[in-house]
């Protein structure tokens, strides 16, 4: 199956357990960027709830740039927010120790462009889960791809997490501050493979058909 995303940062759940069942998968890069979606954000589990993080943008062309001409603002120090913010939540993980090194590592990564800071971290993050696929990049854009399995705007939406676009049942696991918060869905995977660590990648595999 080829499968057809748009970028992502630090991708949701939903979005790495498809790339497990995917022969090849390509990235989105000649859309025209739309505001507040998972492009530039993810979710995480915090004390107080949901906690989102947001990478600051520069739309080097106005409203019509396209995501490959989206760059990082760098005149926001946001890496050192992100960083400490995933400190603060996930430091009494089971699997933070073996994993927070890596994460810092693509966090503070100098890239300037939106979309291969994403994919640096994409791969970072294929590699903890064993998931093996080559990725791509779309040589232009159109609106309908019928020949691959087009999950471009289904699981950009910036209100992703908590449900599932085209998973039927959730796949529970342990989660930090879970005793007072209860389960939370769909957060990006960090949150799956700090608190799961090696079994992360049995969890993804069983929450998609």
């Amino acid at each position: 199956m080829d499968l057809l995303l748009s970028t992502a940062y630090f991708p949701s759940i939903e979005y790495m357990a498809c790339l497990t069942k995917a022969s090849r998968v390509f990235i989105e890069k000649h859309e025209t960027y739309p505001k507040q979606s998972l492009r530039n954000r993810c979710y995480l589990a915090g004390s107080q709830g949901v906690q989102m993080l947001s990478i600051p943008v520069v739309k080097t062309l106005g409203n019509n740039t396209p995501v490959e001409k989206i760059q990082i603002d760098e005149s926001q120090d946001f890496r050192s927010h992100h960083f400490k913010t995933i400190q603060t939540l996930y430091s009494s993980a089971p699997f933070y120790d073996y994993y927070i090194d890596f994460v810092k590592a693509d966090i503070f990564n100098p890239e300037n462009n939106l979309i291969e800071y994403n994919l640096t971290i994409l791969k970072r993050l294929m590699s903890f889960l064993e998931i093996k696929v080559n990725i791509n990049f779309t040589d232009c854009f159109q609106k309908n791809k019928n020949d691959k399995f087009d999950l471009r705007f289904v699981l950009s939406h910036k209100t992703a997490y908590g449900t599932f676009s085209i998973i039927n049942s959730v796949q529970t696991y342990s989660q930090v501050f879970s005793d007072r918060n209860g389960f939370f869905a769909n957060l990006s995977v960090i949150d799956l493979i700090f608190n799961e660590g090696p079994s992360a990648s049995t969890i993804l595999k069983k929450i998609i058909s």
